[in-house]
């Protein structure tokens, strides 16, 4: 799967292979090579982000509708404050 963190933060973006929940490999797009990987790299970090958005001013998920894997996160923890905000997207999830 490739996930990318947006955030007012250095560019998150990667290849993510992972297999019975671990991390297998993590590789940066060669057409991106400042970014860095980002923090959530499982399906299990994607709904722990979800469980700790829960605790923010605002929270928005899409899942996948086959198999109910975050597909798009968007968190808020303080609506008054500047620049705390975070995206993560998750593209090309493959089971196998």
């Amino acid at each position: 799967m490739l996930v990318e963190e947006i955030c007012f933060c250095d560019e998150l973006v990667a290849e993510v292979r992972v297999l019975n929940g671990e991390v297998q490999s993590t590789e940066v797009p060669q057409d991106r090579p400042n970014a860095a990987a980002p923090t959530a790299r499982t399906v299990e970090d994607l709904f722990a982000q979800v469980e700790r958005g829960l605790e923010f001013d605002r929270m928005s998920v899409r899942y996948d509708e086959d198999t109910g894997v975050p597909l798009l996160i968007v968190l808020d923890p303080e609506t008054n404050t500047s620049d705390d905000e975070l995206t993560i997207q998750v593209a090309d999830f493959r089971i196998g």
